[in-house]
């Protein structure tokens, strides 16, 4: 069921089913199949020693955050303590956000 919801296609292409009995059975699967997203973190230290150490960091954090950021993926930067930071990636597939969070 959960191969499915994830590609319809594939499994539907096999039996036939009309596509009013398709739609309910992906809407009641989506429904009663929600998957809990996974929480990873990653724990970093940072550290820079130019004129505008704090603000480089900063930006580069921001600019990595915009970058990864999309409606699939929800990544956050948090600082613990300088130069201390954590990563934190919001997923439903682990293996995927571990290769991000790399």
């Amino acid at each position: 069921m959960r191969v499915a919801m994830q590609d319809p296609e594939s499994v539907f292409s096999k039996i036939t089913i009309s596509d009013d009995h398709k739609e309910k059975l992906l809407a009641t699967l989506n429904r009663k199949l929600t998957v809990n997203p996974f929480k990873i973190r990653v724990d970093f230290s940072l550290t820079c020693t130019n004129y505008d150490g704090v603000e480089a960091i900063r930006e580069a954090l921001l600019t990595a955050k915009h970058e990864v950021n999309d409606e699939t993926w929800n990544l956050e930067f948090k600082m613990i303590a300088p130069p201390h930071y954590k990563c934190e990636v919001i997923t439903h597939n682990r293996g995927e956000g571990e290769l991000k969070l790399k």
